[in-house]
């Protein structure tokens, strides 16, 4: 009786947090992102272009979209908009990536005071994961 309770207690939790956020924390599908340039965006000052790279761990995860916040991870957060145009199929391994867009000036506040996380949605044997993976792709 007592080992029933304790199961049902721990899938509760796992539902309760989502098995996405389980599934990228201890397996993600990329590591987190070395930004090596920012600059303001020339056209829009609002915006900084990003460049970096990554290196993409599963390769049967296809990325669906970024959450990018500005503040703390942890903490207080605000969404801010991003533009990484048409997200790309890669095999794993190394990937760089260029001229993404993300609103946050001034460009220091990009490097310290952001955070990213990348959702992939994922296969096993051709079949997708009925959830999204959630894996930290910036810091």
């Amino acid at each position: 009786m007592k080992i029933t309770w304790t199961i049902a207690i721990i899938l509760g939790w796992i539902l309760l947090i989502g098995p996405g956020s389980i599934d990228g924390r201890f397996n993600p599908v990329v590591t987190p992102a070395e930004i090596t340039d920012i600059q303001l965006d020339p056209q829009d000052s609002r915006w900084v272009i990003i460049s970096g790279s990554s290196t993409k761990l599963r390769a049967t995860c296809y990325p669906r979209r970024l959450d990018w916040y500005k503040g703390e991870r942890g903490g207080e957060d605000v969404s801010i908009e991003w533009d990484w145009r048409a997200p790309a199929w890669r095999e794993d391994g190394l990937f760089e990536f260029s001229e993404w867009r993300v609103r946050a000036v001034p460009a220091e506040i990009m490097r310290d005071k952001t955070f990213a996380d990348i959702i992939h949605q994922c296969r096993l044997f051709g079949i997708d994961y009925p959830w999204l993976t959630r894996s930290r792709f910036w810091n």
